[in-house]
């Protein structure tokens, strides 16, 4: 049975590929450079779980928006969640030091891993909604070792106007309401304090933040009942609770989101306008992000392209090998 994402063509227990069940010679050498990719993906993995190596984006970019320094396990700006068993965890990185510039990710996309990255602000009915309709699938292929997965929190939408309901020609301006207050912010601070002191269940916060975003008042939370959902996500360390009371990550959180609203460290992707955008395999998303089928044709798609991708360089790495003259030959 294939490891590979259901759906894909890489698995084999719904669909082959054209030709597979035929093993000729050229199918059997395929099938050792798929292999090799595995491998190279595993390791590449490993080694962002155990080395704290970063996993997107281009490392020579950066802002010149002057940051104070940052929580741990987030050097990007960033936590960057990785799968293994089944199981996931927050990929390791020392804190962003004062007056130095995020550490843009590195892409494994050459051991056939997709990077996911999300930028959103927790008050945003689109990022709720995108996690409403398609966590359970992302968390598959994360869990399964086929993706990275990075979350940007920012603060766009505090002092910002929402609609409650989508423009008609009926509106009134009452449809309008003034998001006051500085949750968006708070929010952001709190899933930091929560990367960098309690990383074991920073995935399950940062889907409480975004579940509880329906319900929101124009305000948001106050700090004590961001607290409470915070602990209700299994955060409940006294040092969590210390660090969102009183707000150490909060400037870090202004800092990050004007970072992002200058320039995003990725090729051909304008600066942050948004309060979500998600990049597959460093592209923007361009479906629905209501439609559970559209999220996985896309994922799909991008897996199936950095899995060619990986295993046509694995072949022209062998075929270079055998045709390598040894010393003295």
């Amino acid at each position: 049975m294939s490891n590979a994402p259901r759906g894909t063509t890489a698995d084999h227990d719904d669909r082959t590929v054209p030709g597979e069940r035929r093993r000729t010679g050229r199918s059997r050498g395929r099938a050792t450079v798929a292999a090799a990719v595995a491998a190279v993906a595993v390791l590449a993995l490993t080694a962002a779980c155990d080395k704290g190596t970063t996993t997107t984006g281009d490392p020579t970019s950066s802002s010149s928006a002057a940051p104070t320094g940052g929580p741990e396990n987030m050097l990007s700006d960033g936590a960057v969640f990785v799968g293994q068993s089944g199981k996931i965890s927050v990929r390791p990185t020392a804190a962003l030091a004062e007056g130095a510039a995020p550490v843009a990710t590195e892409s494994l996309r050459d051991g056939g891993l997709i990077d996911v990255v999300l930028y959103l602000d927790y008050r945003s009915p689109d990022a709720a909604t995108f996690w409403s309709t398609n966590s359970k699938m992302l968390e598959e292929w994360l869990s399964g070792g086929h993706v990275t997965f990075e979350v940007h929190p920012v603060a766009v939408l505090d002092g910002a106007t929402s609609t409650s309901a989508p423009p008609s020609d009926g509106a009134t301006a009452g449809a309008a309401t003034a998001l006051s207050g500085d949750y968006s912010t708070r929010a952001a601070g709190a899933f930091a304090c929560v990367a960098s002191t309690d990383p074991e269940h920073a995935y399950d916060v940062n889907a409480a933040l975004l579940e509880a975003q329906p319900d929101l008042p124009d305000d948001g939370l106050a700090t004590d009942a961001l607290v409470e959902l915070v602990a209700g996500a299994g955060a409940t360390g006294d040092d969590v609770a210390s660090c969102i009371e009183h707000g150490d990550w909060t400037g870090w959180a202004a800092q990050a989101t004007a970072r992002a609203q200058e320039s995003v460290p990725f090729e051909n992707v304008p600066a942050l306008d948004v309060p979500m955008r998600l990049l597959i395999g460093g592209v923007p998303y361009p479906g629905e992000i209501d439609s559970p089928d559209q999220f996985f044709a896309f994922m799909a798609q991008t897996y199936n392209g950095i899995m060619a991708a990986a295993q046509q360089k694995a072949l022209e790495g062998q075929t270079g090998a055998s045709t390598t003259p040894t010393p003295g030959g």
